[in-house]
């Protein structure tokens, strides 16, 4: 595998921290490359959590044909680049799924093989946006917030991308009591 899929039920549950974390966390502790996708141009949120300005990015590569290398950001990490949303005008769902959001993928995957790429998209239950990008990656990881996601959603949420490589789900925000329960 080298692409995955951070999507989750419903909104505030921290999958675009998540996001964030795994792509530093990957970019830091071994020796592969990151491209991190902000694939949410519903609520774009990456570059707010790395502290960096709203740029143009993945609405206009695919709208406007702006190139690539143009789009992309190192946030200040080694071995870790972005893609952002961009300023996202039209129907997300439609962009993420035509033929230049695929094209754009298999260019990525492709292109560099030892590079790990990491899209954040937006919730499931709410938008069709993610099963397109689903389509594209090699695996989808689900984040859950404890206390918060109903157990309902989060069945229909994995159920929505069955026919998908599942690498698990991200239990988020566990109170620190709960977590006590894990300790060893």
């Amino acid at each position: 595998y080298n692409s995955v899929l951070i999507t989750s039920p419903g909104p505030g549950e921290g999958k675009t921290l998540t996001a964030v974390n795994l792509a530093i966390s990957i970019s830091r502790e071994t020796s592969r490359t990151v491209l991190l996708i902000d694939g949410d141009m519903r609520k774009p949120a990456v570059t707010k959590y790395l502290g960096l300005p709203d740029s143009p990015g993945l609405y206009e590569h695919l709208t406007e044909g702006v190139p690539l290398n143009e789009l992309l950001i190192n946030p200040g990490w080694p071995r870790f680049t972005l893609l952002p949303a961009g300023n996202p005008k039209d129907y997300p769902s439609d962009i993420l799924g035509s033929p230049a959001m695929q094209e754009l993928i298999w260019d990525v995957k492709n292109r560099y093989p030892e590079r790990f790429i990491i899209f954040d998209s937006p919730p499931l239950m709410l938008y069709s946006d993610g099963l397109y990008l689903a389509r594209y990656v090699d695996s989808i990881l689900m984040v859950a917030q404890s206390g918060k996601t109903p157990e309902n959603a989060l069945k229909q949420a994995v159920e929505f991308v069955k026919d998908r490589p599942f690498l698990g789900t991200v239990l988020n925000r566990v109170p620190p009591a709960q977590s006590q329960l894990y300790d060893y």
